[in-house]
């Protein structure tokens, strides 16, 4: 899944919470995740490829498989004002590309995705959804964290560089007809004693 455009880091905010994603929400998800793909991309990929993509990847059924495979987890952040949603991102565990295997040891774990409404990229929800993700990570004993980026989106690769990940190869992402090569990044995290379950609901 590709990454999104990242704002830098700034001041921490008491705006809005994270939680686990439950079933329960996955109408919900589907919208964030459809909305906050077409308000990042939707410059980039012809309107027929954007609605391909979105129909293909973002329906609630889809979102709800996710939500209860043990494979995925799916942290929620919500405004604290009105409980809306605002981003997300989304952890997926499986085989790793040969590149991503190669750099570090097992097991390994995908970041897939990690979104945030434009409105909100000065407040830290994208910081505060990694730093999350990450616990989740180690806690789980996970040892390499990995995610693709496009390689022209330089805010996110200022993001993850700063957070440690290197480039460590591409692979090819697709959005209906139009494929691009992404960077492949990665970076070692430290080992503990959980398992990453889908949260119930």
């Amino acid at each position: 899944m590709k990454a999104p455009l990242l704002s830098d880091a700034s001041a921490p905010s008491a705006d809005f919470t994270i939680r686990r994603a439950a079933p329960a929400d996955a109408a919900t998800l589907a919208a964030l995740m459809a909305s906050t793909f077409r308000e990042t991309w939707a410059p980039h990929y012809a309107p027929a490829d954007l609605a391909a993509y979105l129909t293909e990847h973002y329906s609630p059924a889809q979102q709800r498989a996710q939500l209860t495979d043990p494979a995925s987890t799916i942290l929620l952040a919500e405004a604290t004002a009105d409980g809306a949603a605002i981003g997300f991102a989304r952890l997926h565990s499986g085989p790793p590309p040969d590149y991503v295997a190669q750099f570090g040891p097992a097991p390994a774990i995908e970041l897939g995705s990690l979104y945030v409404f434009a409105d909100w990229h000065d407040r830290r929800v994208g910081a505060a959804l990694f730093d999350a993700a990450l616990s989740l990570v180690e806690a789980a004993g996970y040892q390499t964290l990995w995610l693709g980026v496009w390689p022209d989106n330089h805010r996110a690769l200022r993001f993850y560089y700063a957070r440690g990940f290197v480039q460590v190869g591409t692979h090819p992402f697709a959005v209906g007809q139009q494929v691009d090569e992404d960077l492949l990044l990665a970076r070692a995290v430290g080992a503990g004693t959980e398992t990453l379950q889908p949260s119930q609901g």
